[in-house]
This record gives C-alpha cells, structure tokens and sequence, in this order.
C-alpha cells in the first residue's frame, strides 16, 4: 500500500509583522560623525609561509567584539575584517590571546571564552564558555598536546587569585582549577601570562604585591598540571615597582621573562632568561637603551625555536609614544640597537604592540592614534629589514557610540532629535533637526558634555532640550528659539547626584524639567522644577513623591494637557516588587492631591520605565514595561479609566523600554523594543484617538542587519501626518548610531495589513515526482520561514528562513522526508 501525503496551504500574519508601507523615509542614520575609532589590544601570529593574522577588539557592533583581519605573505591585507567567535554581537569580548595549532588557531578572550578558527577565518564549532573561568579577568592560553591551558585573574573570598585551569580541546576543563599564586586572595594581583613549547615545562608569570610594592613572580608546572618548585620572584630590585609582564619560550623549554620596571624612577623595561627547570641564566637586564628619564612601558616578546627573542615596548623617548624594538640572540646578548618599528614621524601616540616570530620574519601590531584609536601593524625580516610599510588592519571608522535618543515634535512637523554622543570620546548632547520628509534642518549641533537628553518642542518650533551634567551632579537645559540660545540649570544649590531629566513645554510657553536625585538621604527622590516662558524658575524645586520613605524613585517622565494641567510619572521601591506612580500639577505647579499608584499592584512583577502622553479625550497614557508592555488611561483628577491593559504580545518574547506619542487629533503610538527569535527589534502600535481601534503590532526597524541584531532605546514623535522613530542601532557597523525612519500612519494603520495580505503560498508538486515544490510570493522584501505541520499542529519540517528580495521565490523537500498523512504549508512574515 503506498501512504498518502495530503497538503494545505495557507499563510498567516504574524503578530508582528515586517511593514514597509507607508515609509516616507526608511532607516537613516542621524549622527553624522565619521571618526572616532576604539580598537584595542591586538594580537599577532604569523605562519610558516609567512601569512599572518590579527586580531582585536573593537566597538563597530556597539558592544566590543574580536575582529581579526588576515595578512598575505607579501604583507597587504587579504579580504576584509572577520568576526571571530560566533557570540551574539551583544556578548562583551575584549583582549584575544591566539594560539597556534596545526592548521587551527585557538582564540581566548575575556571574560573565559574560546573560539577555534582556520587560517582563513573560518569559524571551527562555536565559541564555548571555559568552565569555572567565566568572568576571569586578563586571560592568557597556551597548548601543550593536546590540552589547553588557561590562566586568569579570579575574584575569590574578597581578593584576587591566580587560576590556572587545563580544558581539552573542545574546552571540557579537567579536574580542578589550579592556584597558581600562594598566599590568601589579594587586591594587588595581575596580568598573569603563559607559555609552553613541545619539549619543555608550562611558565606562568605574573606582577603581585607581597611586600611594598608590585613584583614580577613565576611558576613552573608539568604538563598534568602539578607544580614543580614553588613560586620565585623574578626581578632581583625588590623596593619598587615592576608590572606587565611578558614570557616567551623556545623548542627546548628555555624561556625569558620581560616587564616594566620602575628601580631607575621612571619605567624601563627589563628582561631575565631561565633554563628549562627555571634556574636563572644569569641576572635581569635593562632592555632600553635611550640612557635618559624616556618612559618604556607595555612589553612583549617574541622567541623562535633556538632561543632567539624580540622585544618590543612602547617608548616616550621621541617625547610622543612611539613602539621599539631590540633582538637578542640565545644567550641573551643583544644584536645591534633599540629601534623604532613604525615609519610614522608625527605625533601620534602608540600603545600596547604585540609580536610574533616563525622564525625568519616577525610582525608587530600596535594600536595607534592616527586614526583615534585603530591597530596598525609593520613586518620585518629577523635581520632587522623592514619588509612593509606600517599599514592598518582594522577597516571600521567612526566607531564610537551614540546614546538615548529622545524625540519631540510640534502640529506643524518640526522634528527635534537629541541624543548623548561619545564621537570625540566626551559624552556630549547633539541634536538635529528635521521636517515632516525627513529632510534635515539643522545637521549634528554640538551643546556641550552631558548625559542623557530629553527634548520639548514648543508651537513656535523654539525648543527646550535638557540633560544632566556629566558628573550627573547637576540638570542643565537649553532654551533655543530662532533668534537666540539661552541656558541655565534646574536644581538647586545643594551638592547631589542627578539623572535623567524629562521635560514637557505647556501651552503658555512655560515648561517643567523632571528628574530624580539623592538630597534625600542618599536615596533617589523625585524632583520637578517649573519655569516661565524665558527658561527663568519659578519658586524652587518641588519634591513630587510624597513617601518620605528612604527607598530610591526612578525613570520619570511627564506630559502637559492644553489647560497647563501636567501628570509626572515614576516607579519607585515603597512597595515589592516595584509600582509606577503618578502626581498631577496644576498650571501653576501647584500638586494636585496626592501620588496614586498607576500598576496593578496584584500583578506580582517588577515595573520600570513608566512614560507618559496626553490625550486630547482629557486623558494621560501611561505605559511601562514588566516583561510586558503594559497602559493605563488617567484622568485630569488623577482616577484611573478602567483598568491595566497588555500592549504586546506576549507570546513574542520579553519587551522593554516603552516610549508614547500623541498626535493632536489623538492618535496614540507606542513604541517598545521586543525580543522575537534571539533579537531586539523595535516595534509599535497605533490607538485611535476614542480606543476603538487598536491596531497591528509592525516592527520599526528595517530588516537591514549587521552583526549586531539588536536595536534598543526608542523614542517617537507623531503628528496628524506622519510618525517619527529614532532608536539606537549597530546595523552601520559605526557602533550604536541614532537611527530614525518617517512613517505616516498606514505604516501602523489598517491599509499596512490589507497589503500584507496579499501574500501567496501554491503547491507546485507534480503528481509522478518524489519532490514537493512550493511556491511563495510576498508583497514586500521580508522575512519568510515555510512550515510543514501535522494535522495536531505540531511542526515537523522548517524548509527555510531568509530575507526575500526577489518577493517570489520556490522551496523543495523530498516527500521520502515525510510520513504519509494530513499536512499544513504555513508561511510566516
């Protein structure tokens, strides 16, 4: 009897769908900056046929990750910058340690990952967590066999260790991490570094306070990982400080130890070498040989099969930081001179070089100021011949992150976005003007350092933007009309710590700042401060909450009716878990009753991030989020209208972050960022303005992706005509930028979905072939996942995910794949 297999088609809109109908102007990036770079702490091999890898971390994805970059044998760049480990660009990276294994390389990063990589950079596995060293500080790796050998810096029973840990090559740690260091856990414990080689014993060095001040100590083990000996001191000057060591090893088991040494009052760097058991090879030796008060700092060394070693530093002497070198030969006499490794003669500073030798070349990498802060890198043939001119390695530019974008606009279009910017490594408020296109009015305008903005725009498209300073000691604010910039502060004259300034303009031209801070007693209370028209204060600062209770009050926001009434929002800690509260103010300023609690109380989660808009029915909008992205309705008396209600969908993933605009007619859009599959996006949805229509959820942001798959922080502005989004966003691979993308409201309206809809599925299966074809075609490029489903719903066969370009495309599947029976096709967008 042969089975039957029975189909049928059909697609479904996902709760959160993809829309782009209704774009005015898509994904655009509103900073402008275009330098600014963070890499950091470079890392170098080079092979045999004398190719090369570099490797970094850097801020491109908003976060810092490990980018490497591979180097032909002629020493030019080949292909571009690759990640390294296959985390989620969220996952903090920082200082590769690279071990060289066959025809594989081994990648350690903090905090206690691994990643195996091919020369060409393809990616072995993914990266893995090195058991019981997650969270060690300044990692350091070798490979002796076929077991890798793992040393950090661990915080154990209120003081610092040093751990060493020996992990197979997939990173199953075996046994018990190891104390390298003796003694009780200490604050004055650092940078240990390893090393090993086929014939010889694992060294561990590191720099530890024992007595008056830091000294270089180093342990030798066996390749089970017992100690041999006990711990030695290194530097034979015991009064001062030495720190930053560095250890090479040859075939044999020799090694030399080098660091940086302050006996001479100003750093130099020194070196010490040690046969295969650890006895001395004579006393320790000053490296640099400037003979003046330069500062050496930063070492690393190099050392080939027989002994031979390269030592490279950063080193002040041409009164800028430039890298040197100087060669030893294996005894430990020096050949030829202290040299400069970098052709640059200008004033740039050069930190933390790398090397690494096979033996007839070696490569030097350091990072570099000539653009900010990137890697360059220079290779010499073992004679000393500069083989290459300095070249970059790192391909990314303006890295450095923007911050919370805050976003306001007036019934005439005029668009206002402000955010915190590190482009010149300052935190910094910019803001950028615009109209109802998305055209710009006034391009990046620098205020002055501060931390996170809030904007009101007035009727006459003058502004009031206010932030906290970057001591977050005191709230500034800026009054800008078209003839004039005034400033001012909000606090008063006592000496606290404040944050997150919120500002709402009235209809008169008056406006009020918001913000919480510690005057009371050390705890976060929340504070408002009223002005006149021409940003001068009116009385003093009003203490909103009324608890009197010595808990912390957070994340407030505030939003005025067009009678002057206005409603300040927070969440606080007098209750567990956390409530938004709320207090009303008359136009005056005057309080209007007491606070009132806006969260159901009998929902047992945590509240945070309350934000508030006005109603022209003569109601204020409160959202927060609790996982979920909740609202409530409340009156100008302060009563509630009904009750708490869900905002997303649940089902979708966790939600954060809510921010609200209101349109004048009243319309309402929220604006979130939602968890969906491992992701952040930011997503939306429309109310009319009497609550009889509640709209789809869309999702804001394109489907342009970087590496980093995450947007986060979103603020919204609506007027009757369109809908402004501004969010921070990696995508550009510029770090977290301010993105912003112009909507009208069928972009969140009724029609968005009717054009959904006209996505199709067709079953193109002939009846004399095993393969099953399936047909889809969608209206709009967006994400298509086909589903194969039994007659319980339960899904056996995801045929493929990807982003369509084309808007049709076909998938096939082998029917042989599939017991016979009754199956659905469904299509998700």
């Amino acid at each position: 009897m042969v089975g039957k297999i029975t189909f049928f088609c059909s697609f479904f809109l996902a709760l959160t769908v993809s829309a782009q109908f209704g774009v005015i102007k898509d994904d655009f990036r509103v900073n402008n900056d275009t330098t600014g770079i963070d890499a950091y702490k470079p890392c170098v091999l080079i092979f045999e046929d004398n190719s090369a890898l570099i490797s970094w971390h850097d801020l491109r994805n908003g976060n810092y990750n490990i980018y490497a970059q591979k180097i032909q044998s002629d020493g030019s760049p080949l292909d571009s910058n690759f990640k390294v480990s296959t985390n989620v660009a969220s996952t903090y990276e920082y200082e590769p340690s690279m071990i060289e294994y066959g025809d594989s390389i081994l990648v350690v990063f903090q905090y206690g990952w691994g990643q195996w990589i091919l020369r060409d950079g393809t990616q072995q596995g993914n990266a893995f967590s090195l058991t019981h060293l997650y969270s060690v500080y300044d990692l350091d790796a070798t490979i002796k066999d076929t077991v890798i050998f793992v040393v950090g810096r661990k915080y154990i029973s209120g003081g610092y260790k040093i751990v060493l840990g020996r992990y197979t090559l997939s990173g199953t740690l075996i046994g018990d991490t190891i104390h390298v260091n003796e003694g009780v856990p200490t604050s004055y414990v650092y940078t240990p570094v390893i090393a090993t080689s086929k014939n010889g014993n694992i060294v561990v060095a590191w720099s530890e306070r024992r007595e008056t001040s830091l000294d270089i100590y180093a342990q030798i083990f066996d390749s089970e990982g017992n100690k041999i000996g006990s711990n030695f001191i290194v530097n034979t000057d015991t009064s001062n400080l030495q720190d930053s060591p560095a250890i090479a090893i040859d075939s044999s088991g020799n090694f030399v130890i080098i660091w940086a040494d302050y006996r001479n009052a100003h750093k130099d760097i020194y070196a010490r070498m040690y046969d295969s058991d650890g006895n001395p090879a004579g006393s320790d030796f000053l490296v640099n040989d400037d003979g003046g008060t330069a500062y050496q700092d930063y070492p690393d060394v190099a050392m080939d099969s027989t002994g031979n070693f390269i030592v490279v530093w950063t080193d002040s002497r041409d009164v800028t930081y430039h890298i040197y070198c100087q060669f030893y030969d294996s005894s430990g006499n020096p050949i030829g001179s202290n040299f400069k490794i970098s052709d640059n003669t200008g004033p740039e500073y050069q930190y933390s070089p790398s090397v690494y030798t096979n033996g007839d070349r070696f490569i030097v990498a350091w990072e570099d100021q000539r653009d900010d802060r990137s890697i360059y890198y220079r290779i010499y043939s073992t004679s000393g011949t500069a083989l290459t001119v300095d070249r970059k390695a790192n391909d990314c530019s303006a890295t450095r992150n923007q911050y919370y974008p805050a976003i306001d606009m007036n019934s005439y279009g005029y668009c206002v976005v402000t955010w915190e910017d590190l482009r010149d490594n300052y935190n910094s408020i910019y803001y950028s003007a615009f109209d109802r296109q998305g055209n710009v009015i006034v391009d990046n305008y620098f205020l002055q350092r501060g931390k996170h903005p809030d904007v009101a725009v007035r009727s006459d498209s003058s502004m009031i933007i206010t932030f906290s300073s970057v001591d977050q000691k005191y709230i500034y604010y800026y009054l800008i009309t078209s003839t004039s910039v005034d400033s001012g502060s909000a606090q008063d004259t006592t000496y606290n710590t404040r944050q997150q300034p919120a500002v709402a303009a009235m209809p008169s031209g008056r406006f009020a700042i918001t913000w919480f801070d510690t005057r009371w007693n050390g705890y976060y209370h929340i504070y408002l401060q009223y002005f006149d028209k021409d940003g001068n204060p009116i009385d003093n600062n009003i203490l909103v909450d009324d608890d009197s209770l010595d808990v912390n009050h957070y994340d407030c926001d505030i939003a005025v009716s067009p009678t002057g009434k206005f409603l300040v929002v927070w969440y606080d800690w007098r209750m567990s878990p956390t409530q938004v509260f709320g207090q009303l103010f008359d136009s005056t300023g005057t309080r209007i009753g007491q606070n009132f609690i806006i969260s159901d109380s009998l929902r047992n989660a945590y509240r945070y991030r309350p934000a508030v808009a006005y109603l022209p029915t003569g109601r204020f909008f409160v959202v927060w989020q609790e996982g979920r992205i909740y609202g409530q309705l409340v009156d100008t008396t302060g009563a509630l209208v009904d009750t708490n209600f869900l905002i997303n969908d649940p089902s979708v993933g966790y939600s954060y972050e809510p921010n609200i605009s209101v349109s004048p007619s009243g319309r309402a859009v929220v604006v979130w960022r939602q968890s969906i599959d491992g992701n952040y996006e930011i997503c939306a949805r429309s109310y009319s303005a009497d609550f009889s229509t509640i709209d789809s959820i869309v999702k804001v942001n394109n489907a342009q992706e970087g590496d980093n798959p995450i947007q986060r922080n979103p603020a919204v502005a609506a007027d009757d005509s369109v809908i402004i989004f501004a969010w921070e966003d990696a995508k550009w691979y510029h770090g977290y930028d301010i993105a912003a993308k112009v909507v009208d409201w069928n972009f969140v309206g009724v029609e968005e979905r009717n054009i959904i809809h006209k996505n199709n599925l067709k079953l193109l299966t002939p009846i004399a072939t095993d393969i099953i074809e399936i047909e889809y075609t969608v209206s709009i490029p967006t994400t298509v996942k086909i589903s194969i489903s039994d007659i319980a719903g339960r899904r056996v066969k995801v045929l493929n995910e990807k982003i369509s370009s084309s808007l049709t495309g076909r998938l096939s599947i082998s029917a042989s794949e599939i017991k016979p029976g009754i199956y659905f096709i469904t299509m998700d967008t």
